[in-house]
């Protein structure tokens, strides 16, 4: 009984109550939960921004994570090209007039491997011969005076270049054509 004699005198309050007054509770019953509303929407709206900027944040790190996990790597790239460099001459050396033997066969192997874990990595090969020479990734070290080649065309490849995702990783090596009446007039030029 005593349990059910709170909710009985609410009950007669109730009944008893001015209908104004009443009104007047419900009025400000209904205000103070349009402000909670409205508040904890404001709560929410919040949390959304701190949420989103998280995302940024962890994007953020994420990315210069692998940017110094990728400057870290550039020195053994490098290196690496050094033994593709080296590789490839050996292959030359033991190809079709030194012989096919099993040397021949292991140093082509190793070759194509470790081409294969670059290319993997990002590393891709310039492509220069017969090329306009493109000071950005190519390094002349020699102008060829020639008629058989297009003014300021690389005519060989001295030692490849490579790109790391699009970025120069080494320039190409090369020696780049200059045409042979052009050669004449620059040095009538320098020498007038």
């Amino acid at each position: 009984m005593g349990s059910s004699e709170p909710h009985e005198k609410e009950e007669k309050e109730i009944e008893t109550a001015d209908p104004e007054k009443l009104k007047g509770e419900i009025e400000k019953l209904r205000k103070a939960l349009e402000e909670e509303k409205a508040r904890a929407e404001g709560y929410l709206n919040q949390l959304k921004y701190l949420q989103a900027d998280f995302d940024n944040y962890q994007k953020k790190v994420k990315k210069e994570i692998e940017e110094a996990t990728e400057a870290q790597s550039i020195p053994l790239m490098v290196k690496l090209l050094e033994i593709v460099d080296n590789l490839e001459r050996a292959a030359q050396y033991t190809g079709p007039s030194a012989g096919e033997g099993p040397l021949a066969e292991g140093i082509r192997m190793t070759l194509r491997d470790l081409k294969e874990t670059l290319k993997d990595r990002g590393v891709t090969e310039i492509d220069a011969l017969g090329k306009t020479f493109n000071p950005a990734v190519h390094e002349a070290v020699e102008q060829v005076q020639t008629d058989s080649a297009e003014d300021n065309t690389v005519v060989e490849v001295l030692r490849k270049g490579y790109l790391l995702h699009g970025k120069l990783l080494r320039p190409s090596m090369v020696k780049v054509a200059k045409a042979v009446g052009k050669a004449a007039e620059s040095s009538q030029r320098e020498s007038g």
